[in-house]
């Protein structure tokens, strides 16, 4: 968790699906970022510029990017609420993303082309997994 200076949040990445998860949080944990992927999404989230142009600066700010995207869905899906990781407003659904192991999609889709507008997640994802980058599409 970062605490103090631009905001309080904890990140991880998703044991089962692969893709960095965000969280608003005031409690600090000891554990260290291990992978490279998570360095880059605590790196999003901590500085007070980003390559999204959103204001993450405080955790009520953070907060409010996380209800945003779940009110207005269409803007999610035109890349309105873009960022590296998924955000969750709060500790409670931060632990409840890292425990589900089930896909939304039960049948055999191209979820990045479905995903590839909502913003980074799952493109990160594939890009840390395969160590290749560069690539979108």
């Amino acid at each position: 968790m970062c605490q103090g200076g631009t905001q309080d949040f904890v990140a991880d990445v998703q044991p089962f699906r692969g893709f960095a998860v965000v969280a608003v949080t005031e409690t600090q944990r000891d554990e260290s970022f291990s992978s490279t992927m998570l360095r880059r999404v605590v790196g999003d989230f901590s500085r007070t510029s980003n390559q999204y142009g959103h204001d993450w600066s405080t955790a009520d700010k953070l907060r409010e990017f996380s209800y945003k995207r779940e009110a207005d869905p269409v803007g999610f899906f035109n890349g309105l609420c873009r960022s590296s990781g998924w955000v969750v407003g709060n500790e409670q659904e931060f632990h409840r993303e890292m425990r589900d192991e089930a896909f939304s999609y039960p049948k055999c889709t191209d979820v990045l082309d479905l995903l590839i507008d909502t913003g980074d997640a799952a493109l990160l994802a594939l890009q840390y997994a395969s160590n290749t980058f560069g690539v979108e599409e």
